[in-house]
């Protein structure tokens, strides 16, 4: 997404996505990343901001974890 698309929608849109994720998944805390994450004034509720190398590690974490 440009600069320009995100400053004109794309705050709305994180928003409306980030509602939906925490809707279906109910994580503890959601970790937003990427260059535009930047241009938010305000996070939504239970995010915080995170380096994009963390979710390779979080990704990994996943797929290694003990099967039960």
């Amino acid at each position: 997404m440009t600069v320009r698309a995100f400053e004109k929608d794309g705050v709305a849109h994180v928003r409306d996505v980030v509602a939906i994720l925490v809707q279906a998944t109910m994580p503890e805390q959601v970790v937003l990343g990427g260059g535009n994450v930047r241009l938010l004034d305000h996070l939504p509720p239970g995010c915080r901001v995170g380096e994009n190398a963390n979710a390779f590690i979080g990704g990994f974490r996943i797929w290694d974890a003990p099967k039960t």
